[in-house]
């Protein structure tokens, strides 16, 4: 049996029932339903229609052309045909994606680059103006991606000649642009999903949260998506616990193998009681517990603060709070577990809170959550969060010091837990402009989904003039850049110090707290959301894992008299100064070993070209670069192959190509001629004695003698 729908075929369905039954009335519900649904587009203000597609028992799961979906999460134009082998492809700019409806596939040939256009931020806080992108290319083997969605029990349907995916299922395999959609009270928002993290913001959700109960069929199908993303999306991140059994055996049997509380949250999971089923989600937190990307109880536990008076909020938090269930004793331990974790943080902010009022703040920012310290020739530039406006803020600290004297300049990043990368990239790039020298800084990712490795090239407006140009590169400081790091740098506050260690940058303090993959929040069929480490996963060029932290350069932990660790050694800003100068300065260089910098790969018939760089192993500083050429690759043709067969008249022809370059050569075959059988003398006897047995006259031929010289 396979999806396809129409209007046709409904209306048939009817008559045959009628002709069966005589006048009876077909079943209700049996047949898919085709709604206008009222749609709103990041705001109450934007309000436009979307065509939607109900199956018989899943009222709150509609399924909807995924134009619909792309041409309002991105900017550019998508359309959807259907081709003669009944599949259908959905054009990008730059790509397609394939839909087999009869098999439930989707698949890319290129699925970072398939949009080929921009996210649609209209409103949203991502919106910056300060970085654009260069350009990207993938480094080593590239893949594409193929979803098999019948492997999950996920149906894609045909109706009136489209294909038609479930909304929620569209949204997991676009997440990671952060703009997503939910469906609540017949009415479906779109919604920027990573503006703000504990709550949707723009409408009431309480329709979500009046529900208590489900059908078998919206538990089965929410069961269902969730083990595809958990497969496909999730990034598993080397510090979760239950990480490495999701790569190796997948979501389903992870949970069924690993031990009895994670089977217990996999029953639940199922469950038609709403409550049971969120608080498996609220059992598995420690389970993939990442240090602070995963949370699989902000839902029940920070965004039901909204809505406190409705009725799964008042039966959840009774349960969670009251009942000896193993279910619900098991949950609540998990959530205890995750959430002490954090109570050290709080340690470190006091203080550092402490250590820092001994010193005047010589910038603020923000009601006195960002600011700048200045000791001697030492700055402290302080900030607990990537967010947009810290890129003027950091500027404004660094002119500050370069004003004032300023030779150390200290980011720190102690309590900091991350936020948005473009900032970060400004950051480096800001300590970086010097040894780059080309006004593009580049980051590489991970899409856990592919397993492609893509290097992304961004520039930045680093003086923040609002154009981006060469006058740009003029905004360099000639300070010693260092790095604050403590186990709580996380996310962004992680990936600044690994960066900062590839650049020889110095880093003090603690080694960092982890954090590879970026945050997605992933919102399910009922509206329920959990925030995940997603698919995309920042690498570095040395191949250093980055959810183990950065190293430091000098660790100021100590532990008091209680075992406990003592922060009170990170915030001494002459100590710190003094740390910059030692890491800095060097009596004695070092020589390391030679490093390839620059590289040029060498073509078939073109040279290649590297820098070796020798730095000091103290300090970092360059010692030598010199450049060198590497001789070209020669082609590397493959076996021929006859691409025209020759004749007696005519020459045929061969070709073979090689495999780096592509390029093809072509060489003639000889015309095979016609047959040669002597030198054609035997032919004029034959005819001769033919012509002499019909005269009857026998002659005596002579034999031929060949003349020799």
């Amino acid at each position: 049996m396979k999806k396809a729908f129409s209007a046709i075929s409904v209306l048939l369905a009817c008559l045959l029932l009628f002709g069966a039954f005589g006048f009876a009335a077909a079943a209700e519900g049996t047949e898919p339903e085709f709604r206008e649904i009222a749609t709103f587009v990041f705001s109450l203000d934007n309000q436009k229609t979307t065509g939607c597609v109900f199956l018989p028992g899943l009222p709150n799961a509609p399924y909807i052309d995924p134009v619909d979906y792309l041409s309002t999460i991105y900017t550019g134009e998508f359309s959807q045909s259907r081709k003669e082998d009944g599949t259908f492809s959905v054009a990008a700019p730059s790509g397609t994606m394939e839909i087999d409806v009869e098999n439930d596939i989707v698949s890319f040939a290129d699925f970072e680059a398939f949009p080929g256009c921009e996210q649609n931020k209209e409103g949203s806080s991502l919106n910056v103006d300060f970085v654009d992108s260069d350009s990207a290319e993938y480094i080593g083997e590239f893949k594409g991606l193929t979803l098999d969605l019948e492997k999950y029990g996920i149906d894609i349907i045909e109706y009136n000649g489209k294909a038609y995916m479930p909304l929620v299922t569209i949204c997991v395999i676009f997440s990671h642009n952060y703009n997503d959609a939910e469906y609540v009270g017949d009415k479906i928002y779109y919604v920027h999903s990573m503006d703000d993290m504990t709550k949707d913001g723009y409408f009431d959700k309480s329709p979500v949260y009046a529900a208590l109960e489900r059908s078998e069929e919206e538990a089965e199908f929410t069961y269902a998506n969730i083990c595809f993303m958990m497969d496909r999306f999730y990034g598993k991140p080397t510090n979760a616990e239950i990480a490495k059994d999701v790569a190796e055996k997948g979501f389903e049997a992870a949970l069924e193998e690993y031990d009895e509380k994670t089977k217990l949250a996999k029953e639940k999971l199922k469950s038609t009681d709403v409550c049971d089923y969120m608080a498996a989600l609220c059992l598995l937190a420690t389970y993939f517990n990442d240090g602070g990307h995963t949370s699989f109880y902000m839902d029940q536990l920070a965004e039901v603060a909204q809505y406190k008076d409705s009725a799964f909020a008042v039966a959840f938090l009774d349960r969670f709070q009251n009942s000896n269930d193993v279910l619900y004793t098991a949950a609540k331990q998990s959530v205890m577990e995750v959430s002490s974790s954090g109570t050290g943080r709080n340690t470190i902010i006091n203080t550092r809170k402490e250590k820092y009022s001994e010193y005047e703040p010589a910038l603020s920012w923000e009601d006195g959550l960002v600011y700048l310290l200045v000791e001697g020739d030492t700055a402290v530039f302080v900030f607990d969060s990537f967010k947009p406006e810290t890129v003027p803020e950091y500027r404004a600290a660094l002119e500050y010091a370069a004003e004032n004297g300023v030779k150390n300049f200290i980011i720190d990043l102690s309590c900091n837990g991350g936020g948005l990368s473009a900032t970060l990239y400004y950051m480096m790039y800001s300590m970086t402009v010097e040894k780059l020298g080309s006004g593009i800084y580049a980051s590489r990712s991970l899409n856990t989904a592919t397993g492609n490795v893509k290097e992304a090239r961004f520039k930045f407006d680093l003086n923040l003039d609002g154009t981006i140009d060469d006058k740009d590169k003029e905004a360099d400081y000639d300070f010693n850049f260092a790095v604050l790091t403590s186990r709580y740098s996380f996310s962004c506050g992680n990936l600044l110090p690994v960066h900062a260690k590839e650049y020889g940058i110095a880093v003090f303090g603690e080694v960092s707290g982890g954090g590879a993959c970026s945050i997605a929040r992933y919102y399910l069929s009922d509206s329920h959301y959990i925030f995940m480490s997603g698919c995309t996963k920042f690498v570095v060029e040395s191949g250093a894992d980055v959810d183990l932290g950065a190293p430091v350069d000098c660790d100021l932990t100590a532990k008091d008299e209680s075992g406990a660790v003592d922060y009170s050694g990170f915030y001494d800003i002459a100590r710190l100064g003094e740390l910059v100068e030692d890491f800095y300065t060097c009596d004695e260089h070092v020589p390391g070993e030679a490093v390839r910098e620059n590289v040029n790969d060498p073509g078939c018939e073109t040279e290649g070209s590297y820098d070796e760089v020798v730095y000091c192993t103290v300090c970092g500083e360059e010692l030598s670069r010199e450049t060198k050429k590497t001789e070209p690759l020669g082609h590397d043709f493959g076996e021929w192959t006859e691409t025209k067969t020759p004749t007696a008249t005519e020459n045929g022809e061969k070709t073979h190509t090689c495999a780096r370059c592509g390029v093809t050569e072509t060489e003639v075959i000889p015309a095979t001629g016609h047959p040669q059988t002597g030198d054609g003398s035997e032919t004029l006897i034959l005819v001769l004695i033919a012509l002499i047995s019909a005269c009857g006259v026998v002659v005596m031929i002579p034999r031929r003698i060949k003349a020799r010289f």
